[in-house]
């Protein structure tokens, strides 16, 4: 790869000594072949060779990420090289050939590769300050949202205990034997989230395992009355989630939702890739109407941390026909 490289390279200095054998020719009265391809020579590696140094300097030590920007440092870096180029080609033409081209602009060249020298190391030293401060910045935000994320997740697991207690108590003061199963399922929820507690993403399979004994334990409250529905594209079981994003929603869906119908209900959840979007629907055919619907903390703290976690996530709620409510989370897209 280097040699190809190399061999561009060779390849572009030498058409360009064409070039100002070329110029030479047309603008000289005395023109000669031999003298006029030496100074084409000279003149041309110069500028390749400097131009090729300041590139592997910039590369090596300046990594500019801005395509705008890395464009204008090489227009002014090859624009630098070709004046340093003259400068060059007319010291070693007066001291070594006895030629005097450009004398009289010698100075003026000098001043001019100082000052895109100077313009040069200006806009990488503020490009390097600004680029320092955008991830002194990212740091911060990054810090900040895991802390928030911490916060929220602190907060949701009491929540989602309070819930699921209150469900033991409605069932032990109904049937005692029931009992044993719940609190083994509590126990083993309760190790997942535990387990989970110190990760910012987890499994998709494992939140909807979750979901599957929660919804166990619901199964021993209402009986009949509460159908389940998993449709799980398999090839997004190790895709990363927020803990406890889906099951909140199930949970209102069953407490709110299906549990308050006379008949019961049914909740599915799906999960798919459409295009580019990872899509959830969690649907239920209760009696929750979208109007009705309060943005409590469960529900905000979804929403906060697909925000947080995601560059672009959104949660929707429709009417599900002929009743209960559809939650659709969206991620991607």
């Amino acid at each position: 790869m280097k040699i190809k490289k190399f061999y561009k390279i060779l390849l572009e200095n030498q058409i360009g000594v064409l070039f100002v054998v070329f110029l030479i020719y047309i603008f000289s009265p005395y023109f000669n072949l031999w003298y006029g391809i030496l100074i084409a020579e000279i003149f041309s590696n110069s500028i390749g060779i400097i131009y090729y140094i300041l590139q592997k300097f910039l590369n090596l030590f300046v990594r500019i990420e801005i395509r705008f920007l890395n464009k204008i440092i090489n227009i002014l870096i090859l624009i630098f090289s070709f004046f340093s180029g003259i400068v060059i080609s007319e010291y070693i033409m007066s001291n070594l050939l006895a030629f005097n081209i450009f004398s009289s602009y010698k100075y003026l060249f000098l001043i001019t590769i100082l000052l895109l020298l100077f313009l040069i190391f200006f806009i990488i030293l503020i490009y390097n300050k600004l680029n320092e401060e955008i991830r002194k910045n990212e740091r911060l935000k990054n810090e900040k949202l895991k802390a928030e994320l911490v916060s929220l997740r602190s907060k949701l697991n009491p929540h989602f205990l309070f819930n699921t207690l209150n469900t033991l108590l409605e069932i032990g003061q109904e049937n005692s034997e029931q009992m044993e199963k719940i609190i083994i399922n509590l126990s083993d929820i309760y190790r997942k989230i535990l387990y989970s507690s110190d990760k910012d993403l987890v499994f998709l399979e494992e939140e909807i395992n979750l979901i599957k004994e929660y919804l166990e334990i619901e199964k021993i409250r209402l009986g009949n009355r509460l159908e389940c529905e998993f449709n799980i594209d398999n090839n997004l079981n190790k895709f990363q989630i927020p803990p406890l994003i889906l099951e909140p929603i199930v949970e209102n869906a069953v407490i709110h939702g299906i549990s308050k119908k006379k008949e019961g209900g049914k909740i599915s959840i799906f999960a798919f890739k459409k295009a580019n979007e990872i899509i959830f629907e969690i649907i239920d055919n209760g009696i929750g109407k979208v109007e009705d619907i309060n943005m409590g903390f469960g529900l905000m703290s979804i929403k906060n941390r697909l925000i947080l976690t995601y560059d672009n996530a959104k949660i929707e709620f429709e009417q599900n026909n002929p009743s209960g409510i559809k939650v659709i989370i969206k991620i991607g897209g």
